[in-house]
């Protein structure tokens, strides 16, 4: 079984519902035209360079967790809301990722193991449906004449019930 060599954790509300996994001295590619108009049911967008993830919803923070490995990981143990989880292969010539949104707020300087070249990664989510279930809560009480702190504290609660896992290899 494969070691986790590093590991990252970003906690954001991705612009666009999209954030990007890239080198870091890339700019983002023609795959994000495909990545903002993809069917509802398409998840993953992925070109050679980019890795685009379309989240569910726009109100909640997301969480994202990258786990760099230094050969292939085999079956995650992390329960997914999908049986297979995509896998997209990424050149990465600087050999460092960015892990951004699509203006560009994120985590720079995810090492990949080969060093430069390519790496494969795999794209496991969850909490996609109680993310949507508590925007669409967190809407009606806004509509509802719900007070700041309360819609704050709304948020708070279902912060990261959206879950995405990179696995890098």
């Amino acid at each position: 079984m494969a070691i986790v060599q590093s590991s990252y954790e970003l906690v954001f509300i991705p612009s666009y519902r999209i954030f990007a996994l890239r080198d870091i001295d890339m700019a983002a590619d023609s795959g994000l035209r495909d990545a903002l108009f993809p069917s509802d049911r398409e998840v993953v967008t992925a070109t050679d360079c980019d890795i685009y993830v379309k989240v569910s919803q726009d109100i909640l923070p997301v969480r994202v967790v990258v786990n760099v490995y230094g050969s292939p990981p085999g079956r995650s143990s992390w329960l997914s809301d999908v049986a297979m989880p995509s896998i997209a292969n990424l050149h990465c010539p600087s050999g460092q990722l960015l892990l951004c949104d699509i203006m560009g707020s994120g985590l720079a300087g995810i090492d990949i193991p080969c060093g430069q070249g390519s790496c494969s990664v795999a794209i496991y989510w969850r909490g996609r449906k109680r993310a949507e279930a508590a925007r669409a809560s967190i809407l009606r009480a806004m509509a509802g004449g719900a007070t700041p702190s309360e819609v704050e504290e709304l948020q708070g609660r279902n912060s990261g019930v959206e879950e995405y896992l990179l696995e890098i290899w």
